[in-house]
């Protein structure tokens, strides 16, 4: 390398000068937008990763509430019958009167 009298280029380091010969006087422009790119794909991956662990705490969540509605009997009698109710996901699906309530529902109470 050889020295130079520009006072601009004789305050970079060898290394960067280096850079510059090699890559070419764009080498920081070049660098710079890869370091964006970089910078913004990190970014991207980062809000994915959180809404995804998002998503993975809800079905946690639910899968431990199906859990403890179908092994709690009351809560699944209830679950059903707000289910295939009027206004529930499946209105009309299946008809629960008062007089099919199984005897164990009458007994706990």
């Amino acid at each position: 390398m050889t020295t130079t009298t520009d006072s601009y280029l004789s305050n970079i380091s060898n290394e960067s000068l280096e850079v510059l010969h090699h890559f070419g006087p764009e080498a920081p422009l070049q660098l710079n937008t890869y370091a964006r790119s970089l910078e913004d794909a990190l970014q991207e991956t980062l809000q994915q990763q959180t809404l995804l662990r998002r998503q993975v705490q809800q079905l946690q969540s639910d899968r431990r509430e199906l859990q403890d509605t179908l092994s709690d009997r009351e809560r699944l009698f209830a679950y059903v019958t707000r289910f295939f109710s009027a206004h529930g996901p499946c209105p009309g699906g299946a008809v629960i009167s008062r007089c099919e309530i199984p005897d164990w529902q009458h007994h706990q109470h």
